[in-house]
């Protein structure tokens, strides 16, 4: 199955830049999801690698970057995400969220995934460990090797 590496970026409304710091750090991501995780990362099956954090960019200002390395394509992995979230929260962490970002008007997770799909950026260079291997491979034969071992 195809891995797919991409970047979300969207700028920060003006002032916002500590709510959104104020959410993030709410969640105590370490190493893995929270049993709290609104955004349920361990149930989107596709997903291998999710990263969310803010940067100041001196020029242009605070951005909320959303970083994912899935199996399959973008708009299967955004649906599922939504659904995920949805099922935790009713979307209202993850809409919250870039309910602090520019452009973003919508209040449900359908709205977010449109935000979301029209704002993805493709790197020019990526790194896959596990190449043609599924998430749930990796860890199958992590398991085994931590038996093994």
């Amino acid at each position: 199955m195809k891995q797919t590496i991409f970047t979300v970026a969207v700028p920060i409304e003006p002032r916002a830049e500590d709510v959104v710091r104020a959410k993030l750090e709410s969640l105590k991501y370490l190493g893995q999801a929270p049993q709290n995780d609104p955004f349920g990362f361990a149930d989107v099956e596709m997903l291998h690698f999710a990263s969310l954090f803010i940067y100041e960019d001196p020029d242009d200002g605070w951005s909320l970057v959303f970083e994912s390395n899935i199996d399959g394509e973008i708009p299967a992995y955004f649906n599922r995400l939504s659904a995920v979230a949805q099922a935790r929260d009713g979307g209202s962490f993850i809409t919250e969220l870039f309910g602090h970002c520019r452009s973003y008007t919508g209040n449900d997770t359908c709205a977010l995934v449109r935000y979301l799909h029209e704002r993805v950026v493709m790197p020019q260079a990526g790194y896959v460990a596990g190449v043609g291997l599924i998430r749930d491979q990796i860890r199958l034969d992590a398991a085994i090797y931590g038996v093994v071992d």
